[in-house]
């Protein structure tokens, strides 16, 4: 019988590990993975993260389509639709549910959310100290203001703190008043600022300015 162009093509046996192959349709890409998972003698089956959910009256607390009560041997993460971010969130919920049912998962939620969120990816870069062009990712548009085509010198620096500063809204409790917590968003803010600027002159490739 011939085989819809949604049917995966090579099928191991029953008893061969599953591996859960997410995708949003099954293209090329998909058929070239599954054949070669089934050359080494494990079955891919293409599951949706939009036909799956959390389910707590099961043993796992999760309902993966077309897999019953089984968890997959491993999840790998092909491609994942947008969405609201309601409905990303479950989407990226069920992967980190998986992981702490002790399935693994090739690019884990982890790895996504790191890399969906650029303002992440960013800080992440720099942490490593890897040479990225400087970069802010602030919800101010004052402090953004004070920081874009400024020269980066003391006034500079001063109006993207008193910026933030004045943006921020932090709340008292026991670890700190609000003055406090605002003065310290200031200092935070010039230190992210002069940290990025001095990556940046520190880059290959990258003249320093007298």
């Amino acid at each position: 019988m011939p085989r819809s162009r949604n049917t995966l093509a090579v099928e191991p046996s029953d008893g061969a590990p599953i591996v859960a192959l997410v995708v949003d349709e099954i293209d090329r890409h998909a058929h070239a993975l599954t054949k070669a998972f089934a050359a080494q003698g494990v079955r891919a089956i293409p599951v949706s993260l939009q036909s799956c959910g959390i389910e707590t009256t099961s043993m796992s607390g999760l309902d993966i389509a077309g897999l019953g009560e089984r968890l997959p041997d491993a999840v790998l993460v092909r491609s994942m639709s947008g969405g609201t971010f309601q409905a990303v969130t479950l989407r990226l919920g069920i992967l980190h549910a998986l992981r702490e049912n002790g399935v693994l998962v090739w690019n884990d939620a982890r790895a996504i959310e790191r890399c969906v969120d650029k303002s992440m990816t960013s800080f992440l870069l720099a942490r490593a100290g890897i040479p990225t062009p400087p970069a802010w990712a602030i919800e101010s548009h004052a402090a953004a203001q004070a920081i874009v085509g400024r020269t980066l010198d003391e006034t500079a620096l001063a109006a993207a703190a008193d910026a933030a500063r004045a943006a921020a809204r932090p709340i008292s409790d026991m670890r700190g008043t609000v003055e406090y917590r605002r003065e310290i968003v200031g200092v935070l803010t010039r230190r992210v600022i002069e940290e990025a600027a001095r990556r940046a002159r520190l880059a290959p490739g990258r003249r320093q300015r007298s």
